[in-house]
């Protein structure tokens, strides 16, 4: 009878530890990693503040993530006022993961034969920011056949391209692209989009 208590100790034991390696995984697996990439001719690395700083204006941000994600790298691209952009036009390109994230950094060239280089990043969920100047944007139209959705009172879409869903909505002065794998829940980029402040 008493070995039988060591046992059953091991036994509870294993069990808990399975439980916790399950809880803990169950939080990343709701949103699968995907691939995305960021192009290092027009890009640079920053933090959201310095994002901010460049473009001269303060950026939305979501304030719900997925369990266990949060922001790991933040890309920024501003092209001055003049030339094409008479107002000036930015964009910033947002990683969320839950660990540091993986990125390859691959060589290739572009339509004009030039050499360049560029991050292949492996991540959780991604959130674009256009920003044209402070101009407002005119309202997106819905292409035909996609998924309609509501963004605190604003028209969005969800689009599916290959193994990624991007919704796609506006706020104030920015036009908004969050992605996931197509595996992850719509649900989950609905709530996100919607915590945008």
């Amino acid at each position: 009878m008493k070995r039988d208590i060591p046992l059953k100790r091991f036994t509870i034991a294993v069990l808990l530890f399975l439980t916790v390696i399950c809880l803990s995984c169950s939080s990343a697996s709701a949103i699968p990693e995907f691939n995305t990439e960021v192009k290092l001719s027009t890009y640079q690395q920053v933090t959201l503040e310095e994002a901010s700083d460049i473009l001269g204006v303060t950026l939305p941000e979501p304030a719900y993530l997925p369990k266990g994600l949060q922001v790991q790298e933040v890309y920024v691209y501003y092209y001055p006022p003049g030339g094409y952009y008479p107002q000036g036009k930015g964009n910033v390109r947002i990683i969320f993961s839950d660990g540091k994230v993986e990125k390859e950094l691959i060589e290739y060239t572009d339509q004009d034969g030039i050499t360049r280089l560029k991050y292949n990043i492996e991540c959780r969920m991604r959130l674009q920011i256009n920003w044209l100047g402070g101009e407002k944007f005119i309202p997106i139209k819905v292409p035909p056949g996609l998924e309609i959705v509501e963004i605190n009172g604003k028209v969005g879409f969800i689009r599916e391209k290959a193994n990624v869903n991007t919704l796609t909505w506006q706020f104030p002065e920015f036009e908004l692209y969050l992605s996931a794998s197509r595996d992850a829940p719509k649900e989950e980029l609905i709530k996100v989009a919607k915590s945008v402040k």
